[in-house]
């Protein structure tokens, strides 16, 4: 099981729709705000589509969305800066906040698809 599923209150996993597509959307805001690009991750295999769902009832599981909202109304995604300060890692209450910190390093070493990447260097 995911790290995430350690603090969920297991009396708030049965979700609706609602509020499933409700968090999948602050989800991927937040996403957005720290310049990861989750649909990426998923292609890349850096994010597995059982961690998508694990952190999708994470998130569903926050004791603070309308905080969440706030920060992000506070810091806008990469290419929209017109509504905030950037953001380099998801507040400290975030439930996702190392999955996020983990996908935005590795794809950052990723590199854009289609990027050359330096040769495999040979010892001698």
């Amino acid at each position: 099981m995911a790290a995430g599923w350690r603090n969920i209150s297991w009396s708030k996993v049965m979700f609706g729709n609602r509020v499933l597509n409700r968090h999948a959307a602050l989800m991927n805001r937040m996403a957005e705000t720290l310049g990861v690009d989750l649909e990426e991750a998923l292609r890349r295999g850096s994010l597995s589509s059982e961690e998508w769902r694990d952190a999708l009832v994470s998130c569903a599981s926050c004791d603070d969305p309308t905080g969440c909202v706030h920060w992000l109304g506070e810091h806008g995604a990469p290419e929209d800066r017109s509504c905030g300060a950037p953001a380099d890692e998801a507040p400290d209450f975030c439930n996702n906040r190392l999955m996020m910190a983990r996908l935005r390093t590795t794809l950052e070493k990723l590199g854009p698809i289609g990027a050359p990447r330096e040769p495999a260097r040979v010892e001698d």
